[in-house]
């Protein structure tokens, strides 16, 4: 050996540390500490969200209603042509989903900002929840109809496939083997789109947080960008995602118990919960 070697002896001040293992009760801890004093204001962001949004999506139903009671008031009580609720309704999809675009699309970005804010240890501001109407509000919604498309694209296994299904029963005879043929089809399919819905679904889902921080990068960028950030780590979001199961349950527990009213409190206290928790994870 060599007789200048000098085994390593660490200073007394030095410390050790295990390292942390970023798991779900890990960004769980975090979102519990970054919300200490800030969960009745981050609730209440959750309620006004959920509000908008829902008010945004009723535009689309209301005419439709108020048409139908119209209807029903003139004709004394009948329909008599009841396939004019089929334009109606198409109407109220195609309003339903330019208010998703161009209302839901914006305060997602907005909300999103709101709790990477409390994560980096900053104050609620509920005007943030309109960010995205003044910064990359054209961005937002690019990235939703990118998002959107990933996901009718995901649809496609399942209807090619029944549709081979139906194809190939019309060459058999015996009904039995054609039902056999349809079942085996439609389960491929189904199998094959939940697959790609659960991919398309975990790869962009950071989509949002990507534009909250970065309102300038282009919706082709930021879909890229969340591609990158998730790869390897779907599992890892779908686990902190469903280690909130247990307090869902609890939630509809307290549901019951207090005939719903646990239920309107507590689900946007688990909301503000929850996705301060993915902002973590985001952040991270």
């Amino acid at each position: 050996m060599d007789q200048n070697y000098q085994p390593y002896q660490p200073y007394e001040s030095e410390q050790f540390q295990v390292p942390v293992v970023k798991n779900a009760a890990y960004y769980r801890s975090r979102a519990k500490a970054a919300l200490k004093g800030k969960l009745p204001l981050a609730s209440v962001a959750s309620f006004v969200w959920a509000i908008l949004q829902s008010t945004a999506m009723m535009v689309g139903i209301i005419p439709f209603y108020i048409i139908m009671i119209f209807q029903v008031i003139a004709n004394e009580g009948n329909i008599e042509d009841p396939t004019f609720m089929l334009p109606m309704l198409l109407v109220c999809y195609a309003v339903m989903l330019l208010a998703a675009l161009f209302v839901s699309a914006p305060l997602t970005v907005g909300f999103y900002r709101i709790h990477l804010d409390v994560i980096d240890g900053k104050p609620i501001q509920f005007s943030k929840m309109f960010s995205g109407f003044k910064n990359g509000f054209g961005k937002s919604i690019k990235v939703s109809l990118l998002y959107s498309l990933k996901i009718v694209l995901a649809l496609l296994p399942f209807i090619l496939f029944v549709l081979a299904g139906v194809v190939l029963a019309t060459l058999v005879p015996s009904e039995a083997v054609q039902t056999l043929i349809l079942a085996v089809m439609s389960i491929t399919g189904y199998i094959i789109t939940f697959v790609l819905i659960f991919v398309f679904v975990y790869r962009y889902s950071m989509v949002f947080y990507i534009l909250a921080e970065y309102p300038e990068m282009r919706a082709i960028d930021v879909m890229r960008n969340s591609a990158s950030l998730m790869k390897g780590r779907k599992w890892r979001l779908f686990c902190l995602q469903f280690s909130f199961i247990g307090w869902v349950f609890l939630l509809l527990l307290c549901g019951i118990v207090t005939c719903g009213f646990g239920i309107m409190v507590g689900s946007y206290v688990l909301s503000a919960y929850e996705i301060t928790s993915t902002a973590a994870f985001y952040d991270d």
